[in-house]
């Protein structure tokens, strides 16, 4: 039998603290900490349930009874699928001692990190990479991979983390540990086995809908003792603050205003949905805490944009603290999941895949009259180019540029296949394309959400709008009842009817731009020296010195040419340069 231990843990941390764990050299004991032991298990639980309700009815478990027993009693119920039983945003272990075994999982949309690292005598796990990263030998090497995905993509996208020996939990996978084993990743949910019955009349799919949206949001908003909510002004973040309200819980609304740029700021309309609401606001402004107006911070233990943020991030921290706040709800998701338009109708060709030639033709004749554009056009382009790319295993929802940075240098882009693996598919392979849409744009947010999800903070950050079984649903809806020629997020618009104010309820436009990273950059000559003077990304073939150089110069007056590529490169050489410090510390 496996003995069970506890851990200090780690004196500097604030709440939430998560929990960490790791395997004695002999392999008959475990050191956990934060753990509880129910039912004969021994549970650490880091998140939230939002059908905490629904799961004690199930397992007749009384009213104070905890997460980590509700975890335990449903693992005892159904060891193989316990997981699918427990709905939220959470991350645990399970160590079943008799069976000398432990399960290491997150919520299936794979929200909350978790990582872990084996060898032939060791196995140690935790929420923060941070804490593997002092293991014996852990970061010793780093994974090249990892690093040419960061620049393709500008966030992680695999399993992989930068250090080669250790890996992260990925959306809807637990990992499986016995004694004289190595880990064994087991996938227990994807996006492409979404299957659930949708009501044919459309007042009963409305009720669904609004179900759904108040058990998601309701759920999140009342798991944590004081709430706030994100409030850009959008109608996500609009919808998750109206629901809170409508569930009789307290919520004040906070946003970044940016009053010196109007094509970012949106203030206007996040001060009219909580006037609306009743409820306090609070503004930080985003041209005082610009990026880059703070030396590198929040180091991770990977690329993030966190680490020039952090003047932003600080004063987020500040105000919460200063309030008491102990969870914080975004609308993040919400255009994904909710139906919003992308820009490119990438169900129009779904037909096709199951031998539907007529309704495809119907189906771009309907996107051809709204664009005015030619047939060839509309079947080529609207069509079957999106068609080709999810059969040659590609992104489905745009093709990325045929030209990466000219700063890149060209051995490390040729080594590394950055041409073809900036437009490769994330998510497991899905039948339609417009299903594989959905899998793939889930599966970057969860995986760059859960970032946010590593720092030190003393609140939780929760994205209710991500919650699976409303994912499930709008996955099986019908595309007409999400996006049309001329509207989109229809039933989610049909909802929010006399709950929010009209002009946010219809609103299909969104502030935007670069002004912050280009403004704080001019504003920074820190910054501009760190980034040029002996870069570490230069010297670990990355870059090109005197071309990067000049994308710097360029990028300060506004020029970045991709957003994407050029900040991904900032993140990397943040860490290189983090990394350096954490090593000479351990």
């Amino acid at each position: 039998m496996l003995a069970v231990a506890g851990s200090p843990g780690r004196g500097d941390r604030r709440p939430p603290a998560g929990f960490n764990g790791f395997i004695a050299e002999d392999q008959t004991k475990i050191i956990l900490s934060g753990a509880e032991t129910q039912h004969g298990y021994h549970v650490a639980f880091r998140g939230y349930l939002s059908n905490r309700q629904a799961l004690r009815r199930l397992l007749a478990a009384s009213e104070s009874a905890s997460n980590a027993h509700l975890v335990a009693a449903a693992y005892r119920n159904d060891p193989e699928n316990f997981i699918l039983r427990l709905d939220g945003q959470f991350a645990v272990v399970v160590v079943d001692a008799a069976s000398e075994k432990i399960i290491l999982a997150h919520d299936p949309v794979g929200l909350s990190p978790l990582f872990y690292t084996s060898g032939a005598n060791n196995f140690a796990f935790s929420t923060h990479l941070l804490d593997l990263i002092g293991a014996a030998g852990a970061s010793d090497d780093l994974d090249q991979e990892y690093i040419a995905d960061f620049l393709a993509f500008g966030q992680p996208t695999t399993e992989r983390t930068p250090f080669k020996r250790i890996r992260r939990l990925v959306p809807g996978e637990l990992i499986c540990w016995q004694a004289g084993q190595p880990p064994r990743r087991r996938q227990i949910w994807s996006a492409a086995q979404i299957s659930v019955f949708i009501p044919e009349n459309a007042e009963e799919q409305g009720e669904q809908f609004r179900h759904l949206l108040n058990e998601a949001i309701g759920g999140a908003a009342s798991s944590h003792a004081h709430v706030w909510t994100e409030l850009s002004g959008g109608l996500d973040s609009s919808t998750v603050a109206a629901i809170s309200v409508g569930n009789g819980i307290p919520v004040s609304g906070v946003g970044v205003i940016y009053p010196e740029w109007p094509a970012a700021d949106e203030s206007r309309y996040a001060r009219l949905v909580a006037e609306s609401l009743a409820i306090p606001y609070y503004a930080i402004n985003g041209c005082v805490f610009r990026p880059f107006s703070a030396p590198p911070g929040d180091f991770i233990g990977e690329p993030s944009p966190l680490s020039y943020s952090g003047s932003l991030l600080g004063e987020w921290d500040r105000l919460l603290e200063k309030h008491n706040v102990t969870a914080l709800m975004t609308g993040m998701g919400g255009d994904e999941v909710l139906g919003a338009n992308p820009g490119l109708p990438v169900h129009l060709s779904d037909p096709l895949f199951n031998g539907r030639l007529p309704s495809f033709l119907n189906h771009v004749k309907a996107w051809k009259s709204s664009t005015g554009r030619s047939w060839y056009y509309a079947l080529k382009v609207l069509g079957l180019a999106t068609a080709a790319r999810h059969l040659r295993g590609r992104q489905v929802w745009h093709v990325p540029s045929n030209s990466l940075p000219h700063w890149i240098e060209p051995s490390f882009r040729r080594s590394m296949f950055l041409d073809t693996r900036c437009a490769r598919r994330l998510a497991p392979r899905c039948l339609h394309p417009g299903r594989q849409f959905l899998a793939d744009v889930l599966w970057l947010n969860a995986v760059n959400l859960s970032n946010r999800g590593q720092r030190r903070s003393t609140y939780e950050i929760l994205h209710p709008l991500l919650h699976r079984p409303l994912i499930e649903f709008m996955a099986c809806l019908p595309w007409r009842l999400k996006v049309l020629p001329d509207d989109d997020r229809i039933l989610h618009r049909q909802a929010m009817r006399t709950i929010l104010p009209e002009s946010v309820r219809v609103r299909r436009t969104k502030g935007g731009g670069s002004w912050s990273l280009v403004e704080g950059l001019r504003q920074a000559p820190w910054w501009m020296d760190f980034l040029t003077n002996k870069p570490h990304i230069v010297q670990h073939g990355l870059v090109n010195h005197q071309k990067w150089r000049l994308a710097v110069e360029r990028a300060r007056l506004g020029h970045t040419g991709s957003d994407r590529y050029f900040m991904a490169a900032v993140s990397l050489e943040t860490w290189f340069y983090q990394l350096r410090i954490a090593r000479s510390a351990l």
